[in-house]
């Protein structure tokens, strides 16, 4: 039953927005994106979830090894991870132009709640 370990819940991600942000009238296509790195190592992420819109906030996100992006490294092998999160107006996670960010985290194994708040970083 190696599916039901892979399952397992390593951290719940709890997002809230700015007010500026849940008044903003988002596009059908807007996605909101939870990267999680490896501290200091390669800007690959080790796992992602995406959410589309509409978004009700506040939101969580579960990770688990079934969000890892590569088959050989798993989310559980990392004690030490960096989580963030995004907005993609365009929906395109790769787009540089979204302003709408939470500031990264570094989070333990021990740390199963993490609360991030998502605020437009510059303004239009």
């Amino acid at each position: 039953a190696s599916d039901d370990v892979a399952s397992v819940t390593l951290y719940s991600v709890h997002l809230e927005a700015d007010e500026s942000i849940k008044d903003m009238d988002m596009a059908e296509g807007a996605r909101l994106f939870v990267f999680v790195k490896q501290p200091g190592g390669t800007p690959m992420p080790i796992a992602a979830v995406t959410v589309s819109a509409p978004f009700q906030w506040p939101l969580t996100v579960e990770l688990s090894d079934l969000n890892s992006l590569n088959p050989e490294i798993k989310l559980s092998q990392f004690d030490q991870v960096e989580i963030s999160a995004k907005i993609s107006l365009s929906g395109d996670a790769s787009d540089s132009s979204s302003q709408i960010e939470a500031r990264p985290q570094i989070v333990t194994k021990e740390d199963q709640n993490i609360q991030l708040t998502l605020s437009q970083t510059t303004s239009p």
